[in-house]
Parts: structure tokens; C-alpha cells; sequence
């Protein structure tokens, strides 16, 4: 299984693995599943609150090509022997749709429609959400988690234990954790 985290892309969770869902006839093979978020777009003056997308990711039966699909969008990115090359490719068309959408103030209104257009059911779609769907499912059932939440949330249990713990250490040496402002230790070997 391969997951796929990068600072250089929108805040992304990619799950490869052995789940794949067949898609009709000369669609390919899905073989993996994606969510991602841009966390707006500085560079036009707003911080927008841009929705999640999912993607899906395919493999051509007859070739090694790939292919990324944002379903929401219906945007594809291509990638020759590489799924990370067609997610990437995906994220930079998303991206140019999504600067192009908003970059005129006075047409904001009107791209925020246009995305709710395009998110909107769409039968075109429609198999692509239920190989997205059955893939998540496989992935249940194995118990591979697909949702960066909830491997968020574990995470920040696990930090808020972590000081809990620090504080109880501190206050048994007498420091008082609250006016603590900097700490180092190191230890001789």
C-alpha cells in the first residue's frame, strides 16, 4: 500500500492498495482513492474556504497509463508508468481551474456557482462515485483507514496525552506548567 503525503500539493490523503474495482469495459481498473483540499489561494488576495474532492485513480488494462480523476470536478490528470504522476498532474489541473474560477473579484458569485454546477449528481459520474464508494468499503473491511481525520485525531489524542503527561512530571519536580515558557534537556551518553 502506498500513501501519499507532499507539502508541495493541497493537503492530500492517497490510499493505493489491493482493494481495485472494475470499471465498464476500456475504463480501466480502479486502484486507488483520494481526498484532497486546497487551503485557499493567498496569491489572489482571498483565503477561500475550498471544499474537499475526492479522486480516484485508474490503470489502463491495455498499457501502462494512469489516470487521476477529480470526480467532483470531473478533471483528470495523465501519468505515463506512475500513478503519482497523473495525481499530480490532476492536483495542477484543479489548481489552474480553481485560480482561473476566482481570479476576478467581480465574478466570484459566479465561480462559486460554477463549482456547485459541476458538484452537483451528474450521471456521467455516477460510476465513478460507486467504484469510489465500493473501493472505500474494501478498504473497511481490511481495515485500512482512508480518512486523514481520523488519523488526525489519533494523533492529537496521542500529543494531548504526551503534555498531559509532561505537565504531571513538571508539577511533581514543582515547576508550575503554566509560567513555563522554554524548556531544554539533554542527556550525557
Amino acid at each position: 500500500m502506498l500513501e501519499i503525503h507532499d507539502s508541495d500539493r493541497p493537503d492530500v490523503t492517497t490510499t493505493i492498495g489491493d482493494s481495485a474495482v472494475q470499471l465498464p469495459e476500456g475504463e480501466g481498473l480502479v486502484i486507488g482513492l483520494g481526498q484532497f483540499k486546497f487551503s485557499g489561494f493567498p496569491e489572489l488576495g482571498s483565503n477561500f474556504e475550498i471544499p474537499l474532492f475526492c479522486f480516484i485513480v485508474t490503470k489502463s488494462e491495455e498499457s501502462n497509463e494512469y489516470l487521476a480523476t477529480c470526480i467532483d470536478l470531473q478533471i483528470d490528470g495523465y501519468g505515463h508508468n506512475s500513478a503519482q504522476k497523473a495525481i499530480s498532474t490532476m492536483f495542477s489541473n484543479v489548481r489552474y481551474f480553481l485560480l482561473n474560477c476566482f481570479n476576478e473579484k467581480k465574478h466570484v458569485d459566479d465561480a462559486w456557482g460554477n463549482i456547485l454546477t459541476l458538484l452537483k449528481s451528474n450521471p456521467e459520474v455516477n460510476h465513478l462515485w460507486d467504484a469510489y464508494n465500493e473501493m472505500k468499503i474494501n478498504f473497511a473491511r481490511k481495515g485500512t483507514s482512508i480518512d486523514l481525520y481520523s488519523k488526525m485525531c489519533k494523533e492529537i489524542k496521542a500529543l494531548k496525552k504526551l503534555n498531559k503527561d509532561f505537565k504531571e512530571q513538571l508539577q511533581q519536580l514543582g515547576v508550575d506548567p503554566e509560567t513555563l515558557e522554554r524548556y531544554e534537556y539533554t542527556e550525557c551518553a
